[in-house]
C-alpha cells in the first residue's frame, strides 16, 4: 500500500512539473488553396486530449482582412481552452488594418498565461514596415510590468514569431528585460529573410521552419529536457535554467568627418510612419493613438488623444491640421494649439496616409467658411474609397470608390491629378478637381505584391515606383501606359530621384544600390553594400548632388557625385525612415524605436 502511494504521489510530482501544450502555425484559414491541409492541422489540434494549451504563432488568415479574422474568430472558438495568440506577417505586414482588426477580435497583441508550473509569455514581432519583424518598446514595457508579479522562481516559456539573430531589432531589449528570470525555452518560427547562419548563440531556442504549409507540434516540457512531436516522432532538446547574464551590443565606433551630429535623443516610442514637419513643428503619434506637436528642441508643445489606433501620417495645411484613426474617425485640429476643431467619422476603416493641398476646383460648399482657405484633404479607405474633405468645414467636396480594396499608402498629386495605389493591384489617376477617375493600370493580380506603402518619385510626364514583388516602373501619367517595367533590380518600395531627372536610385531587398537611367530604366551603376536582408520602404534624396538613402543594418549612406557610397552615422538597431531636409545642410533622420539624430552634413 505505502508502495503504491508513493508511486501515485510521484507520479503526481511528475506531471505537475510538466507542461503540454500545442503549437500552431500558417493555418491560413481564408486560403482556399491550403484549407484541406489547415482543417487537417486543426483537427490534429482540436481532437489532441493530451496538451494543456494551444498557441497560434501567427500566419492564421490569408491577408489579415476584416472578414478572414472574422472567419478565424469563429474557428478559434471551437477550442474548449481557448487559444493563445501570436499576429504573424499575414495578419499585419499584408493588411494596414490588421493590426486593429487583431484587436477588436482578441484583444491584447501579447499574451500571458500561467499553465500548471510554468508562464507562457508571447511577445509579438510581426511588423507592418518590414519583413524582418520588429519588437515594438511598448511591447517591452508591458513585459516588464508583468514581471513585476512574477517570481523569479516560475519558469517561463517565451513565445516569439521571429527567430533571435545578431543585432535583431529589440530583442537585446527583450532578453534585458528577462534578465535573472527562469527562461526554459524560446520558442519562435525561422525568419526566411535571415540567413541561418546568424542564429544567436547560447540561447536555448526550438526554432520552426517557416514553411508555405501549416504545421502543428506537440511539445512536451520536463525538468530536464524538452520533447517536440511530430507524427509520433519526437526531437528532445535540453531543459534547463536559462537565467541570462545580459550585457547589450555596443554601437558600431566610427566617425565620418564631413558630418556632425547637431541632435541625437530618444523619444522611447515606436513611430509608425515617417513624420510630419509642418512649419517649426514636428508631430509624432504613439501606439495608442496619442499625437503630440513638439518645437525645434523636441519639446511637447501639446498633445491629442484620438482614443484609436491612428491610421497612418497626418497633414496640415492653412494652420488646418487632420489626423485620422483606423477605427474611421477624421479629426481637425488647430495646428498651432491642438484645439480639436471637428470630427466626422465614416462606415468603413481609415487605412492610407492623409494628404492635403490647395483645392482649385469649382464645388460650391453649403457650409459657410469662416476664411479665405482652400484647403482640402484626401484619404482613403479599407474598402477602397477615396474622400477629398475641405479642411475647414468637413464638407464632403468628391468622392471616388473605384478601387475594390483597401488604399494604404500616401495619394500624391502631381498637377491636377491625385495618383494612388490600391491592394487590388492597380495603380489609380483620378482628376484632383472633381475626383472623376482618369485612368488605371494593372501592377500586379497578388494583393500581397501591390506597392502599397511606396512614395513614387515624378519628373515631367512620368512616374516612377517600385512594387513589393520587385519590380520598377516608369509610368506615362498622362494616358496611364508603361514606358518601361523592370523586374531584375529586387527593389521593395524604395525609390529616388536625381533633381535633374536623369536617373533613379533603387535600394534592392538585400545588399545594392543601383543607379538607373530614367529614360530606359538601364544600368547607370550597381554599387554592392553589406546591409542584408532590406524591405524597409524609403526614399532616396538628392540634396545638391549628394544622396542620403537608409538600410536596414542602421546606417545612413550617401551617395557622392561620383556614385561612391559611404557610411555617415549610426541611428541605432531598428528600421530607419527617409532622411528629412530641414533646412540648408541640415537634416532629421528617425528609426522605428522615436531614436531621432539631426546632422549637418558638409559636402
Amino acid at each position: 500500500m505505502k508502495t503504491l502511494l508513493l508511486t501515485f504521489l510521484l507520479s503526481s510530482f511528475i506531471f505537475a512539473q510538466e507542461a503540454k501544450f500545442g503549437v500552431l502555425f500558417g493555418l491560413n484559414i481564408s486560403g482556399p488553396q491550403i484549407s484541406n491541409e489547415a482543417d487537417s492541422v486543426l483537427l490534429k489540434a482540436l481532437s489532441n486530449e493530451r496538451i494543456n494549451q494551444n498557441v497560434i504563432m501567427g500566419n492564421f488568415t490569408e491577408s489579415g482582412t476584416k472578414s478572414q479574422f472574422e472567419e478565424a474568430s469563429i474557428v478559434f472558438d471551437g477550442f474548449g481552452v481557448p487559444p493563445l495568440l501570436l499576429a504573424g506577417q499575414n495578419e499585419v505586414n499584408y493588411n494596414k488594418a490588421g493590426k486593429s482588426h487583431f484587436y477588436e477580435n482578441f484583444g491584447d497583441y501579447n499574451f500571458i498565461k500561467k499553465v500548471g508550473q510554468y508562464r507562457l509569455i508571447g511577445i509579438s514581432s510581426s511588423s507592418r514596415v518590414t519583413e524582418l519583424g520588429f519588437i515594438p518598446i511598448e511591447s517591452i514595457q508591458w513585459l516588464k510590468k508583468e514581471l513585476l508579479s512574477i517570481s523569479k522562481n516560475e519558469k517561463i516559456i517565451l513565445f516569439t514569431n521571429f527567430q533571435f539573430a545578431q543585432h535583431p531589432y529589440n530583442n537585446e531589449n527583450l532578453l534585458e528585460s528577462l534578465n535573472g528570470f527562469d527562461v526554459r525555452a524560446i520558442i519562435s518560427v525561422r525568419n526566411p529573410y535571415i540567413d541561418s547562419d546568424k542564429e544567436a548563440k547560447n540561447l536555448n531556442q526550438i526554432v520552426f521552419n517557416n514553411t508555405s504549409s501549416p504545421f502543428y507540434k506537440e511539445i512536451k516540457i520536463f525538468e530536464n529536457e524538452i520533447k517536440v512531436y511530430e507524427n509520433n516522432d519526437s526531437i528532445i532538446f535540453p531543459s534547463a535554467q536559462n537565467i541570462f547574464e545580459f550585457s547589450p551590443s555596443n554601437s558600431p565606433s566610427f566617425k565620418d568627418r564631413s558630418v556632425s551630429i547637431e541632435k541625437k535623443l530618444s523619444l522611447k516610442q515606436t513611430i509608425h510612419s515617417e513624420p510630419l514637419i509642418y512649419g517649426d513643428k514636428l508631430l509624432l503619434y504613439d501606439e495608442f493613438g496619442l499625437l503630440t506637436a513638439y518645437d525645434s528642441s523636441f519639446t511637447s508643445i501639446w498633445e491629442f488623444d484620438t482614443f484609436g489606433m491612428i491610421s497612418g501620417k497626418p497633414a496640415a495645411l492653412d494652420n488646418f491640421l487632420a489626423v485620422a484613426t483606423f477605427r474611421g474617425d477624421l479629426f481637425t485640429l488647430d495646428a498651432t494649439t491642438g484645439l480639436n476643431l471637428q470630427s466626422i467619422g465614416f462606415d468603413h476603416k481609415i487605412t492610407s496616409d492623409l494628404y492635403a493641398f490647395e483645392y482649385t476646383g469649382t464645388k460650391e460648399l453649403l457650409v459657410p467658411k469662416s476664411s479665405e482657405s482652400n484647403a482640402a484633404v484626401i484619404l482613403g479607405t479599407e474598402s477602397g474609397a477615396v474622400y477629398c474633405y475641405d479642411l475647414e468645414t468637413l464638407e464632403e467636396i468628391w468622392v471616388n470608390k473605384t478601387a475594390k480594396d483597401a488604399v494604404e499608402g500616401m495619394p500624391h498629386q502631381v498637377g491636377n491629378k491625385i495618383i494612388f495605389t490600391s491592394r487590388d493591384g492597380n495603380l489609380y489617376c483620378i482628376d484632383a478637381k472633381n475626383g472623376w477617375l482618369v485612368w488605371k493600370y494593372q501592377l500586379t493580380d497578388n494583393p500581397k505584391d501591390a506597392p502599397t506603402l511606396v512614395y513614387p518619385v515624378v519628373d515631367q510626364n512620368r512616374l516612377y515606383l517600385t512594387s513589393r514583388d520587385g519590380k520598377v516602373y516608369a509610368m506615362d501619367l498622362l494616358l496611364g501606359g508603361s514606358y518601361w517595367v523592370k523586374d531584375s533590380y529586387n527593389a521593395n518600395e524604395s525609390i529616388g530621384i536625381s533633381n535633374n531627372g536623369k536617373v533613379i536610385y533603387v535600394k534592392s531587398a538585400k545588399d545594392h544600390f543601383h543607379i538607373l537611367d530614367s529614360r530606359n530604366g538601364n544600368w547607370v551603376r550597381d554599387r554592392k553594400l553589406d546591409f542584408g536582408y532590406d524591405s524597409m520602404p524609403s526614399s532616396t534624396i538628392d540634396f545638391n548632388g549628394t544622396k542620403f538613402f537608409p538600410a536596414s543594418d542602421g546606417f545612413i549612406y550617401r551617395v557622392n557625385t561620383n556614385y561612391t557610397i559611404d557610411k555617415i552615422l549610426f541611428t541605432g538597431f531598428a528600421p530607419t525612415y527617409s532622411v528629412i531636409k530641414l533646412e540648408s545642410n541640415k537634416f532629421m533622420v528617425i528609426n522605428l524605436n522615436g531614436d531621432v539624430t539631426i546632422f549637418n552634413s558638409r559636402n
